[in-house]
């Protein structure tokens, strides 16, 4: 799995800069407090090549009648360095979907440490941005957040996941729960890491087919489990990469269930409810009980159960 795809500057500040002038300032004072607040900060090595891809950019936002307010009085120069500094605000705070200025302010920490989490929760059609407490935070404590979704990241994945942020993490290893597979147990490192994003890539698509390979379009409940089986061969139960799988075959079923109208199978209810019990238990145990990924989790055990029973005789 890669990181996500990286966010297009031109829109997002095009929009910004067509604002009213009383908007634009706002939301220009919202970006100045986002990662680089100054050009300075970024590396000297770096800067050449960033300014190269970003110049045609800068040049199209030159032309939007807002710009005439950036750069500090400093003239071309000055509004072409504010520019690319927030074409850089974009690139390293930005996801695919947009700028989420309140979630952007909150530092990385590693899922393991982070005390809160962000979600997006959709209700009657209104998708809203969130960030949630999954611990008690005392007084002056920093609120910090894992950047990287879903939390069930093995190092190797949040890396990939924390370039798009323009910043690496320290890789957090924990012998069961991101283990080498053991097909390459005498391995390196960096070989063991790429052949568990390689399976758990493979494994992720084999549930997504299967979830619809069954009969009608249903889910083949019975392929599903050997592509599990086969995963915790190499990995281990309570691995990372087989974690996010279930979380990946939890919402390929319940995405197929709900495209197809029709009553869930009392097999594919068994698939919902071993994969979210073992997603649940792992979750518990890297998270702690109070995270909110556990009461979803939680949530789909007890739906599934509901269901089984439902198919019960009287």
């Amino acid at each position: 799995p890669g990181p996500p795809p990286k966010p297009e500057p031109l829109s997002l500040l095009q929009s910004v800069l067509r604002r009213s002038a009383v908007e634009r300032r706002v939301a220009l004072a919202a970006l100045s407090r986002l990662h680089p607040m100054e050009l300075r900060s970024v590396s000297a090595f770096d800067r050449p090549r960033l300014e190269e891809e970003h110049c045609a950019c800068v040049d199209a936002l030159l032309q939007e009648p807002g710009a005439a307010d950036l750069g500090g009085g400093l003239g071309d120069e000055g509004r072409r360095a504010e520019l690319l500094r927030l074409c850089l605000v974009c690139r390293w705070n930005a996801f695919a979907s947009g700028l989420f200025l309140h979630q952007s302010i909150f530092n990385h920490a590693p899922s393991r440490r982070a005390n809160a989490d962000k979600a997006a929760l959709r209700a009657g059609g209104t998708l809203t941005s969130v960030v949630r407490a999954t611990r008690h935070i005392a007084q002056g404590q920093e609120v910090l957040i894992c950047y990287a979704q879903p939390a069930e990241l093995t190092p190797a994945a949040c890396s990939r996941h924390l370039d798009h942020f323009d910043f690496t993490s320290e890789a957090e290893r924990h012998s069961e729960w991101d283990a080498p597979p053991r097909s390459a147990s005498e391995a390196g490192a960096a070989e063991a890491d790429e052949l568990t994003l390689t399976l758990e890539a493979g494994a992720r698509e084999a549930v997504r087919r299967a979830a619809r390979a069954g009969p009608g379009g249903g889910v083949d409940e019975a392929a599903c489990a050997a592509v599990l089986r086969e995963l915790v061969r190499e990995l281990g139960e309570r691995h990372l990469a087989v974690a996010r799988v279930r979380r990946e075959l939890l919402a390929a079923i319940r995405l197929q269930l709900e495209e197809s109208g029709a009553p869930p199978s009392a097999p594919s209810l068994l698939a919902l409810l071993e994969s979210a019990l073992e997603l649940w238990r792992t979750q518990r145990a890297l998270l702690g009980p109070l995270h909110p990924n556990c009461a979803e989790s939680l949530h789909e055990v007890g739906a599934s159960i509901g269901g089984l029973l439902g198919r019960a005789p009287p």
